[in-house]
């Protein structure tokens, strides 16, 4: 019990140390977001846990990738409910003629999505997810340590695939969502699934549900790769400043504040109607026509190519 006792002091020292060190990031959130005291907060308490408080290997995975994040000094990105919705009505089904040729340029980054953007089976909702791509010959981009945040060093996480990626998401049960991809040496595919790897047992609905994850994750790191359009900063416009006095804070104060970028911020979902004349025939109902992603030819001679987004179109969404 002793032992348990200082265990568990050590533990919340050493969270409230790195979310000390997280709160000097000094990140302004949109609204609608899990906002930066909280989210700092929940990030500090997992990544205490790394190596010296071993729960499971998911937990274990979560704060390697976040402590990743830390130290690398990765972006942050808010996604639109709108981008989601149609991401979700997205195949995937083609990821070994993708993958091979996928250059990754940003191994780490962090997702917020918007409140009750994605419910999980248990009806919670996702609130931040950590996305990794580690690759074989760049071992680099999977370890570090960073002098701001001291006592903290990333060790890389040995696999044997050409490109792993990986998906850690928190959810508003707390309850952590691991899955991923491998593009092994021959280039197959295969997949990580949770429930190797954590404590609690997964129900079918939970394996469709990490399933689903993983297809999203992987898609956006294709938008981020091909459709940098999607793209846009945020500032303090994206900010309510009614009753927060943000109007009377100096420049310099202003400045010191750092933004999460937007992804899709003004995607709206593709509509169509069926142009329905009627007669003795039932209207169609709503429904999705099926979005995917393809490479197709561009450049001289059309030698290259290029991943693009066809995007699902959401039919007779007036009936």
């Amino acid at each position: 019990m002793v032992n348990s006792h200082r265990r568990l002091k050590e533990f919340q020292e050493h969270s409230r140390s790195i979310f000390q060190q997280l709160q000097q990031s000094n990140y302004k959130i949109p609204p609608g977001y899990k906002q930066w005291d909280k989210l700092s907060y929940s990030i500090a308490g997992q990544v205490a846990l790394i190596e010296k408080f071993y729960v499971d290997s998911v937990s274990n995975y979560i704060s390697h990738r976040l402590a990743l994040w830390m130290i690398k000094d990765a972006p942050i990105y808010c996604l639109n409910k709108d981008l989601i919705g149609s991401l979700m009505e997205t195949t995937l089904d083609n990821l070994e003629k993708i993958l091979p040729d996928l250059p990754v340029a940003l191994p780490t980054f962090l997702l917020l999505l918007p409140k009750e953007g994605l419910q999980t089976p248990q009806g919670d909702y996702i609130e931040y997810m950590v996305v990794h791509a580690s690759q074989k010959h760049r071992p680099e981009d999977s370890e570090g340590a960073s002098p701001k945040y001291p006592g903290i060093e990333i060790k890389n996480l040995k696999h044997e695939s050409s490109l792993l990626i990986d998906c850690s998401a928190i959810d508003s049960g707390n309850f952590i969502w691991f899955s991923g991809v491998n593009l092994e040496a021959d280039g197959s595919i295969s997949f990580e699934e949770g429930e190797n790897l954590g404590v609690a047992h997964m129900s079918q609905d939970d394996l469709n549900f990490t399933n689903s994850l993983r297809i999203l994750c992987v898609q956006i790191l294709l938008l981020l790769t091909y459709e940098p359009d999607l793209l846009t900063d945020s500032s303090e416009a994206d900010l309510p400043t009614k009753g927060r006095g943000f109007s009377k804070l100096s420049k310099d104060t202003k400045s010191a504040y750092r933004y999460p970028r937007w992804l899709g911020k003004n995607y709206k979902t593709t509509t169509e109607s069926s142009n329905f004349q009627g007669g003795t025939h039932k209207s169609p109902e709503t429904h999705w026509r099926k979005g995917h992603f393809k490479k197709v030819a561009i450049g001289k001679d059309r030698a290259e190519r290029k991943v693009v987004w066809i995007r699902p179109v959401l039919v007779n969404s007036d009936r």
